[in-house]
């Protein structure tokens, strides 16, 4: 959008705080003050100039982020620590549905790292799940060789014939639903989570 159109002054709305740098009152007076563009733009067309990256090249894979009480806003990049992310681990020895919550937000994906504390065994898994696509990749305590799936995020098997696996079957609002089967004998499948908004 040219950011002299009139949608381009409708679209951007300044966000006004402790500002004490003076007001620009018009288009014209901030065009011949700076050709950097630094300027937000409200909707009754008076702008304000702001020390923000240049707005007229357009900032690939950049957002305006808050700058606080007290501060100007900024672009920069997207960062996880912005949109907020969460770690938890759990365990599981039985089929059937296990809800994880208190992540804090519906997840978009998770990502799993799966193990067992008995001594001996030697079997991981690492996968990643959206409650729609379930990938993983795991090693066999049984034989020691490493596989992968499309079926399950979580793959574990403590011993030939013996194993658990699952996947994300819902997504929840602060969380999600685990879906386990249970192959064999009983057994416990270890795992630690990073959930991402």
């Amino acid at each position: 959008m040219d950011i002299s159109s009139p949608q381009f002054r409708e679209s951007i709305i300044c966000m006004d705080g402790e500002i004490v740098r003076p007001r620009i009152r018009t288009i014209a007076q901030a065009e011949a003050l700076t050709p950097r563009a630094n300027i937000l733009v409200h909707k009754d067309n008076s702008v304000d100039e702001y020390y923000i990256p240049r707005m007229l090249g357009g900032i690939v894979k950049e957002y305006l982020k808050s700058g606080g009480t007290g501060n100007n806003p900024a672009f920069s990049a997207l960062r996880l620590d912005d949109v907020g992310i969460s770690i938890g681990r759990d365990s599981r020895s039985t089929a059937g549905n296990q809800s994880i919550t208190s992540v804090g937000f519906r997840p978009s994906a998770v990502i799993f790292l799966s193990s067992d504390r008995d001594v001996g065994r030697t079997g991981f898994s690492v996968g990643f799940d959206n409650g729609t696509i379930h990938y993983s990749m795991f090693k066999l305590t049984s034989n020691g060789q490493i596989y992968t799936s499309v079926n399950e995020s979580i793959y574990f098997e403590a011993s030939a014939g013996n194993y658990i696996q699952g996947y994300i079957s819902t997504m929840l609002v602060d969380g999600f639903t685990f879906t386990w089967v249970l192959t064999g004998a009983a057994l416990a499948a270890y795992f630690i989570w990073l959930a991402i908004p």
